[in-house]
């Protein structure tokens, strides 16, 4: 029977030792490239910004729950058909794209009610 031979990888050593009261952050970035480098972790989208500034911008999530006042205080949990959420979803987008601001989904709901409303009052 053959011996089954078990190969040990010695694991890269890092070493980011450097005075840091000496050496500013181009040159503290500059060393972690390289250890990063040699220990084979490369990247694959430079981190660097093309126009040579050491400022990356990064866009900031919007967050929609503080945005607008809607004045909806009522919770309405309750389940629905993925079909109907779907559709009550893609009146969302389609509405939110022609009036050019984000129309959310609880008022696609209310705007069906309203809908249903003078539905019923024309009957």
């Amino acid at each position: 029977m053959k011996e089954d031979t078990i190969v040990e990888l010695e694991r890269a050593k890092l070493d980011f030792s450097f005075d840091t009261e000496e050496t500013n952050k181009k040159e503290i970035s500059q060393k972690v490239e390289e250890i990063s480098q040699q220990a084979g972790f490369n990247t694959r989208i430079s981190s660097k910004p093309e126009n040579g500034d050491d400022v990356i911008s990064v866009p900031q999530k919007v967050d929609r729950r503080t945005r607008t006042r809607t004045g909806r205080t009522y919770a309405f949990n309750t389940k629905i058909k993925p079909e109907t959420y779907e559709k009550i979803a893609f009146f969302s987008d389609k509405m939110s794209d022609e009036e050019g601001r984000y129309v959310s989904l609880a008022e696609i709901i209310e705007r069906s009610v309203d809908a249903l409303e003078q539905n019923l009052e024309k009957s």
